[in-house]
């Protein structure tokens, strides 16, 4: 039997379950105090997990003088829930402010530069120090490959953002990549600029609108709009006689392959909202994973995002918009608590 074994079988002995957990707090006094009578030094603790995030986190705190170089990693004090079903809000541990706010503007170097990297927001590392050296079984990984999630407890992904409040619409990236998706509001908001060409002067005033720049009200008056030029009497006739008309009868018969019209402006202007933000959502964090907004205070808005209350949602388009190409939603009123 070598050392580590030794050491293992000592501590598993002297535990209470007799299968020790690093991260519970009586099982890690346990084996200090072994570590203590071998008269072994310890080297700094860290847990599975990401170790581009361990190290950093690791440096800020020997730096800011939380602990002493060559101490352990600092374990969270507070109990913090694993998001495993439902929306929910809560505030981090008093004992773990300090710790919270010293991580807060934390980020890892980007290879390309050395620099910090753009790409992780405020408060995503002080997340993932709270829940990934917490007892509470959770391992925290880090996501970002592709269009994938910030952050995966366990299987479940975490988006996290860090916006001022958790009741207003909080940004989650840009929808570029979905190609028909952009194609489609392109046509709608596209055959709405050319209806009010053809009309009177005068006779619409509103505003033509960009599909990368709308509110989500917007695409209720724009289906309008196309539904209107879709249902003329005359549209086959004119798209025999004109390639402008029959580029749009193609363009109206693609829209109603995709978005069922025959229920008006409203029921059509709902499914293309709630097929452009499903598609997002289902890869960034995923169907069955979360969004959290986090404050420098450490009050968290944990959002349950799930297939079934977006589609079930009745006011999507008064809780979303588009701003050149990014998605924003209103999460507290689309997936409640």
């Amino acid at each position: 039997m070598n050392i580590i074994d030794k050491l293992y079988t000592e501590w598993a002995w002297r535990t209470e379950s007799g299968i020790p957990d690093i991260k519970n707090s009586k099982d890690k006094a346990i084996l200090d105090s072994i570590l203590s009578e071998l008269n072994i030094e310890e080297e700094p603790l860290v847990f599975e997990g990401s170790e581009s995030y361990d190290k950093i986190i690791y440096d800020r705190f020997a730096q800011s003088k939380f602990i002493k170089d060559g101490d352990p990693m600092p374990i969270p004090k507070g109990k913090y829930k694993a998001p495993t079903s439902g929306t929910f809000y809560r505030e981090i541990d008093g004992n773990d402010s300090e710790a919270w706010k010293l991580l807060w503007d934390l980020s890892p170097p980007a290879k390309s530069t050395g620099t910090a990297s753009k790409g992780v927001g405020n408060g995503e590392v002080a997340l993932y120090w709270l829940y990934n050296y917490a007892d509470n079984g959770i391992q925290v990984t880090e996501g970002r490959e592709g269009d994938s999630a910030d952050l995966f407890f366990g299987k479940v992904g975490v988006e996290v953002k860090a916006e001022g409040n958790h009741t207003k619409q909080i940004g989650l990236g840009r929808f570029g990549e979905d190609k028909e998706n952009l194609t489609l509001l392109s046509l709608v908001f596209g055959l709405q600029a050319l209806s009010k060409v053809l009309q009177p002067k005068g006779e619409d005033s509103s505003k033509v609108i960009n599909p990368t720049n709308f509110l989500g009200k917007e695409l209720e008056p724009a289906f309008d709009g196309f539904i209107k030029f879709a249902a003329l009497d005359n549209l086959d006739s004119l798209a025999s006689q004109y390639a402008i008309f029959q580029t749009i009868k193609n363009n109206v018969e693609y829209v109603s392959k995709k978005i069922n019209l025959t229920g008006g402006s409203t029921a059509a202007a709902a499914s293309m909202a709630k097929l452009l933000v499903a598609t997002k959502l289902s890869r960034k964090p995923g169907f069955g994973g979360y969004l959290v907004n986090l404050k420098p205070n450490g009050s968290m808005g944990w959002f349950n995002i799930t297939e079934e209350r977006l589609q079930d949602s009745e006011n999507l388009l008064n809780n979303f918009t588009i701003t050149q190409s990014k998605i924003k939603l209103n999460y507290s009123k689309i997936f409640p608590k």
